[in-house]
């Protein structure tokens, strides 16, 4: 249902002006941390997520359906990958507590965040495969 409710609704909000300005303060929090390794991926994860958003919009409700629950997974990621640039932008000290947060801030870029390329195409796959299923399968 909050899948849905993001396709459905959220993206909508204010003509889209919501999420955008959400975009835009990714955005410009990632640029400040360009210092941070592999600061890159934050920035291409976003863009990714920014076009598959465009490409949402002018989906029809099958195929935005679909795409509903990956959609969702691929913004919560960019969303954790946000918080962990965050957190590792403002870990400045040198104390093993800010030295792990940078570490773990790093493990999710290189490891988790790639999962958005996948989710990217299987929310561009539109909805064909899923409505070939007769209902009774499920």
């Amino acid at each position: 249902m909050p899948a849905m409710d993001l396709v459905g609704r959220n993206l909508a909000l204010g003509g889209g002006t919501v999420v955008e300005d959400y975009f835009a303060l990714v955005a410009s929090d990632l640029d400040q941390a360009q210092g941070l390794p592999v600061a890159e991926r934050r920035q291409v994860a976003l863009a990714l997520l920014r076009d598959v958003t465009a490409t949402l919009r002018g989906a029809s409700g099958g195929a935005a359906g679909a795409a509903a629950v990956d959609y969702l997974r691929f913004f919560a990621l960019v969303a954790i990958g946000w918080m962990w640039t965050r957190m590792a932008a403002a870990a400045r000290s040198e104390s093993s507590l800010y030295q792990e947060k940078r570490a773990v801030a790093d493990f999710f870029v290189q490891r988790v965040l790639p999962q958005v390329q996948g989710l990217a195409a299987s929310t561009a796959a539109g909805d064909e495969s899923i409505m070939a299923l007769d209902a009774a399968v499920f």
